[in-house]
């Protein structure tokens, strides 16, 4: 037997072995390495998003509100998470600090982000503490509105009365603050249809701190929600605000809401229940017109019939039309 010839394979074999064992051993030792960078590199990233997004010490607030408009939107989120978990008193008190840091409260920014947090979960609070910072800013004055009209959706006699407590000691007197009255006018929208059943003056008198051009929007805007008890009082008080080219076309208005759940005839019924003039009821007669075809459509194809039933209708309240 060549014993040269059996040992050469067999060392061969012995040293491939001993390479591929080494090597397993640096893989693992790599591998383990690489885990070890991994779960720092996650953990630091992890703790370095906390402190951005979710600072635990008070004093880390006023360095959020330097560097808030240059946060990722993933970050400005987990900070909208945390306002969730503070309370509203805890909301108002960071907003008090901050107001006095970074006056101005353009989006994005804390200040803007606080008050709009609180608009939505304690509108009260926020005007009865910050009406300040809200109407002397041009970037949160929106909010003014919005926040109102959140608390006369929860409490309007509580709304209404601290209203006209601002008006009376001139808090809202802010003439130079032209989006004052287009803002505010969200606000009268909602209320003027409850006035005009429990105090037809007051809402003349509230309707009447507008600036004329948004007088009649505001009307307009509000007759879709003019009950049937309060008609009377909004066609009083149409015409006696408005000049006379405007007030057929807003008086037009309720026609679309009283189609909505109705039929021609509680049109009919309204424009006897205002005395409606001659011009009232043709601009009244087009509007619930065509207001009738859109909603047949609607449901089905209209047929002649029923163009030949609105004719007869829209003749018989106004001859003209």
């Amino acid at each position: 037997m060549n014993l040269g010839a059996f040992l050469l394979p067999s060392l061969t074999c012995a040293v491939c072995l001993t390479w591929l064992a080494l090597q397993r051993n640096r893989i693992a030792a790599t591998e383990s390495e690489s885990e070890v960078l991994r779960t720092r590199l996650t953990s630091h990233a992890a703790s370095a998003s906390a402190t951005r997004a979710s600072p635990e010490q008070p004093e880390d607030w006023t360095s959020i509100a330097r560097r808030y408009s240059k946060l990722r939107s993933v970050d400005r989120q987990k900070l909208s998470d945390r306002f969730k978990s503070m309370t509203s008193g805890e909301i108002a008190d960071l907003l008090e600090k901050i107001s006095k840091q970074q006056p101005t409260a353009h989006p994005p920014s804390l200040l803007y982000a606080l008050i709009s947090h609180l608009a939505e979960t304690n509108p009260q609070l926020l005007l009865e503490k910050f009406i300040h910072v809200l109407i002397n800013n041009p970037h949160s004055i929106h909010q003014f509105s919005d926040a109102l009209l959140r608390w006369a959706d929860d409490d309007l006699t509580a709304a209404i009365g601290w209203y006209d407590r601002q008006l009376a000691d001139g808090a809202l007197d802010t003439k130079s603050l032209d989006g004052l009255g287009l803002n505010m006018s969200g606000f009268l929208e909602k209320l003027i249809p409850a006035l005009l059943i429990s105090d037809p003056a007051g809402a003349m008198d509230r309707i009447s701190t507008l600036p004329s051009a948004q007088q009649r929007a505001t009307l307009r805007r509000s007759a879709s929600s003019i009950t049937e008890a309060a008609q009377a009082s909004f066609a009083k008080l149409i015409r006696d605000l408005l000049p006379p080219r405007n007030q057929a076309s807003v008086l037009a208005e309720p026609v679309g809401s009283i189609l909505s759940g109705g039929k021609l005839e509680d049109v009919s019924a309204y424009l006897a229940r205002i005395n409606a003039t001659t011009v009232e009821r043709e601009a009244a007669a087009l509007a619930a017109g065509g207001g009738e075809v859109d909603k047949i459509i609607r449901s089905r194809p209209i047929l002649r019939t029923d163009i030949e039933a609105i004719r007869h209708w829209a003749v018989s309240e106004a001859p003209e039309t």
